[in-house]
């Protein structure tokens, strides 16, 4: 009965907090709040696709409220670039989604094929030649649209710091090679999915935050706005190897996960 009653008395103190805050603006921020917090609710609840168009749709309606901004033809050239985006996103996507498996023995491709996960394109090298070669992630890379696929091949680790605005990330650090000492990966981003899969032993720190969209890390999943978090694995600062991760974006899905 109590929980009831507390419940009872915090919708009526919310609604007429709303009422007076649409009074005090004159009714320019209501149908765009309205539209925020439906898509706040759809984040919380996992509906991510219709939470950020809910979002979406909710500033530009503000923008147009203000500033008599074309809201129409802008949401028109944005749901362009987002298709348009998916669809070079998923040419270059490896056919195997979702969790990588575990490590399988398995031949090595040829070196002659470029490298879409380390960001570089390889000169061909006949095979049998330099079987020394050790792929390596980018040290630095930016990029309006882009993506990122380091799931399928082992590589080298190195320091990465990378930065996009529409993008689509996937790691597995049970392929890399670490290097002994502090390594870190370093990604931000206005729109996309960060995925980096890490091994049972290895020692990370994480750093993870996103202004409206959905944070999976170990012990932490909750979609919403302004979600952040941090956590170290137990004696991360004296670990022969470890990983530091940092990660942020505006609207996206950040996952960081153990394999």
């Amino acid at each position: 009965m109590r929980l009831f009653q507390s419940r009872f008395m915090g919708w009526i103190i919310l609604i007429v907090g709303v009422i007076i805050f649409l009074n005090l603006t004159d009714h320019l921020l209501s149908g765009p709040l309205v539209l925020f917090v439906i898509g706040v609710l759809l984040l919380r609840k996992h509906y991510r696709k219709a939470g950020y168009c809910f979002l979406i749709l909710s500033v530009l309606i503000l923008l147009d409220n203000l500033f008599h901004f074309n809201w129409v033809w802008t949401l028109v050239s944005l749901l362009l670039i987002y298709y348009g985006y998916h669809l070079f996103r998923d040419a270059g996507k490896p056919k195997k989604q979702g969790k990588p498996e575990k490590e399988t023995e398995e031949p090595e491709p040829p070196l002659s094929q470029p490298s879409r996960e380390s960001g570089q394109t390889q000169a061909e090298i006949p095979v049998g030649e330099h079987e020394n070669i050790q792929f390596k992630t980018p040290l630095f890379r930016s990029s309006a649209v882009g993506h990122l696929y380091m799931i399928n091949r082992r590589f080298e680790l190195t320091d990465m710091n990378m930065s996009y605005a529409i993008s689509d990330v996937k790691i597995d650090l049970s392929k890399a090679i670490i290097p002994e000492g502090e390594n870190t990966i370093v990604i931000s981003g206005l729109i996309g999915n960060v995925d980096i899969y890490i091994p049972d032993d290895l020692d990370v720190s994480i750093a993870a935050t996103v202004t409206a969209g959905y944070l999976d890390v170990p012990g932490f999943k909750q979609g919403g706005v302004n979600r952040q978090v941090q956590l170290a694995t137990k004696g991360f600062d004296q670990a022969r190897r470890r990983v530091k991760i940092s990660v942020s974006m505006l609207f996206g899905d950040i996952g960081v996960r153990y394999l």
